[in-house]
């Protein structure tokens, strides 16, 4: 397993929990900031190197969420839609021959956050009248149209390559295990969980879509996974659609 990751701190935080959960793991770090395209290129090559052979799949699992002031990424993009869509789509085309080795899987984090966004074809980057959430919804519908059309367009080729879409549904940290290491605790109090529970989850349930999409048998390109329960919400993973 690679971790490809903007913060090698974080990374070697994340090593050390896996290696103690899974004794003699095999793993290796890329350094990979989505946000700079020429760091996108560098962990390509990294990569390339690492995995001559080519890899099994690329999980598209970064996200930026709730910017309160626009930012921008280091070419000048809007920051959520230039990390969320657009370094996904430049890793992922950069990564597609090595996938190609190996009949790999593209998988892309999408979310429910998607159904309240419209891309404005005037906008597409959403550079004007800037609202923060709304803005995160356009970044998420981007990538799941993106992996939608992805699968299309490598059917089209005859690419053995699979693209497929997955989502964690409301997965909230306050909800999920402990990982001081890696994300700050929230704040918020303690009596409030068992009522969040009724509608929400924590990331390591919401990580079950996204791990059965990309390591199960019998996942189709093309294919849309999330939890099964209310509104996709929570709850083990299902093909919705």
């Amino acid at each position: 397993v690679v971790l490809a990751t903007r913060s090698r701190e974080r990374a070697a935080a994340a090593e050390r929990s896996i290696r103690r959960h899974v004794d003699g793991a095999d793993l290796a770090h890329v350094h990979l900031d989505l946000a700079d395209l020429d760091s996108v290129r560098a962990a390509a090559d990294e990569l390339a190197a690492l995995q001559p052979e080519g890899v099994d799949a690329i999980v598209n699992n970064a996200g930026v969420v709730g910017a309160s002031t626009m930012q921008r990424t280091a070419q000048g993009t809007e920051l959520q839609v230039g990390t969320n869509h657009l370094g996904h789509f430049a890793w992922t085309a950069l990564t597609l021959p090595l996938l190609d080795r190996r009949a790999g899987r593209v998988v892309h984090l999408g979310s429910i956050a998607h159904r309240w966004a419209r891309l404005d074809p005037a906008d597409p980057l959403g550079a004007s009248h800037y609202s923060s959430y709304r803005q995160y919804g356009r970044s998420k519908l981007a990538v799941m149209l993106f992996g939608f059309e992805l699968a299309e367009r490598l059917a089209d080729a005859g690419s053995p390559v699979s693209s497929v879409v997955a989502h964690p549904g409301f997965a909230l940290d306050l909800l999920s295990p402990e990982r001081p290491d890696v994300a700050s605790s929230r704040s918020e109090p303690a009596w409030t969980r068992p009522a969040q529970r009724l509608y929400a989850q924590g990331k390591d349930a919401g990580a079950d879509s996204l791990v059965h999409a990309a390591i199960a048998d019998g996942v189709r390109s093309g294919e849309y996974w999330g939890p099964s329960g209310w509104m996709q919400l929570r709850g083990p993973a299902v093909r919705p659609g």
